[in-house]
């Protein structure tokens, strides 16, 4: 058994134990490939991760299964978010935070307007969020940034 098989096999047994008294979890799976393509799946208790042989990892993620040769993968990072009480639950959140190019958050309804300001308060872009759909931050250079969401600012710093 390769070590890369072996850690997907130990990240796949600590998905399995997450708290079960929770109210909701989500899982942010962020898989970064070979040539520095990130894939972003936001994975709830209806989505898995599983292997198909012994070279392709399976994320079934909103109904499409994605398939992914294991000696593509540089490195896959998982992110345990459980929202335990009501204010936790209606809080939007950014992952992963540094981020390098693609950005997800949590807690947001379809249609809310996010907008991405420079320290200077100069608003740099504005775009309605989609629950589950990760945006491309690309074409923004290396800083920190505030992102207002609602009522809430958050802080996102990008690398």
């Amino acid at each position: 058994m390769t070590l890369k098989r072996f850690l997907f096999i130990m990240a796949l047994t600590l998905l399995w134990f997450l708290p079960s008294h929770a109210q909701s979890v989500e899982i942010r799976a962020l898989v970064t490939l070979n040539n520095g393509e990130e894939q972003l799946y936001v994975l709830d208790e209806n989505d898995q991760l599983a292997f198909e042989g012994q070279q392709t990892l399976l994320i079934t993620n909103l109904g499409t299964t994605h398939r992914i040769n294991i000696d593509d993968i540089r490195k896959i990072e998982f992110v345990d978010i459980t929202n335990t009480n009501e204010s936790q639950a209606n809080t939007p959140f950014l992952y992963p935070n540094p981020v390098e190019r693609y950005l997800a958050i949590g807690n947001i309804e379809e249609g809310q307007t996010v907008s991405v300001y420079s320290l200077e308060g100069r608003l740099l872009r504005a775009f309605t969020a989609s629950p589950n759909e990760p945006i491309d931050l690309d074409d923004l250079p290396s800083g920190l940034y505030i992102l207002r969401i609602l009522d809430k600012n958050l802080k996102l710093l990008k690398r």
